[in-house]
């Protein structure tokens, strides 16, 4: 997910409900490596880099990592991820964590067009003080998933990307609340992308299935990007053994390309194959519904 959303070492970064500060650490990590000489840079065997010095950022960019490009928030009870994700950041090489302890969905919130990129996985049943919750949300759902989308498109600067893990319900709920978020989502803003991913991939935690959202804010939809992962590199069941079946090298291969024009000649094609393949089985399917229905008659 931070790979596709390519954060750049100019951007303010936040993530509006940080937990440990993974995504935060991660994004901090891909604009290393994006920055380190090609010759320097090394590689794990599971493909994480290693030797992340850095050395093509300017000093103003080192700086403004540093003090102002990432800032986390999170009201867990007793601080206890307030530590853990600080000590996170600095053990990962920010010195000084921006990280605040703080309920983002309340009235004290007020940081509307802050941020240029927005990376989150928000608690999909948080529990939400009505009474508390920020004006500027909508008054019609206490849905955490539904709100903080909401929040996300107020805290990004116009112009400015998200990347946010969603429930299933955002996609296809049918209640008021979800249909006035999907409409504001594609009519008011773009939604880039969506890739929706199988219910295993957060056993033995929680078993929903789930989406990542990319969307900008502002301007319109005209199309969708949709990828449906079936396999993520782990086995879907509460042990999340590690396995060779794994899409990730094909879903970031697919983004990369997704505007070029080959790659739309070949989605043209193969929207065509599949037409011709399907017609002559419309065909049949109709003519046997025929035949259903006159035995039925007689």
């Amino acid at each position: 997910r931070v790979t596709m959303a390519n954060p750049q070492p100019h951007e303010r970064i936040a993530d509006l409900a940080a937990g440990t500060c993974g995504f935060l650490v991660n994004a901090y990590q891909h604009i290393l490596a994006a920055h380190t000489t090609p010759a320097i840079l090394e590689r794990n065997e599971d493909g994480s880099p290693r030797n992340l010095v850095g050395d093509l950022l300017t000093e103003p960019e080192r700086d403004f990592l540093q003090r102002e490009a990432f800032r986390g928030y999170d009201n867990d009870s007793g601080m206890t991820m307030l530590r853990i994700g600080s000590m996170n950041l600095m053990l990962h090489g920010i010195r000084s964590p921006q990280y605040f302890y703080m309920d983002t969905l309340s009235k004290e919130f007020h940081q509307p067009r802050a941020y240029d990129l927005i990376l989150m996985n928000p608690p999909f049943k948080g529990k939400v003080d009505k009474a508390n919750l920020s004006e500027n949300l909508p008054s019609n759902t206490t849905k955490s998933e539904l709100l903080f989308v909401h929040l996300i498109l107020d805290a990004l600067e116009m112009g400015g990307r998200a990347a946010v893990i969603v429930p299933d319900g955002v996609l296809f709920g049918s209640s008021r609340a979800h249909v006035e978020l999907r409409k504001k989502l594609i009519e008011e803003n773009r939604l880039d992308g969506v890739v929706s991913m199988p219910s295993g991939v957060f056993k033995p935690y929680a078993g929903v299935s789930t989406a990542v959202l990319f969307f900008t804010r502002g301007a319109s939809t005209e199309r969708i990007w949709f990828y449906d992962m079936a396999q993520d590199g782990f086995s879907l069941d509460d042990k999340r053994q590690p396995q060779d079946a794994n899409d990730i090298p094909d879903i970031l291969d697919c983004w990369t390309q997704r505007n070029a024009p080959e790659s739309e000649l070949a989605r043209s094609q193969k929207a065509d194959a599949l037409r011709a393949t399907l017609e002559p089985l419309k065909a049949e399917r109709l003519a046997l519904e025929a035949e259903i229905n006159r035995l039925t008659f007689e």
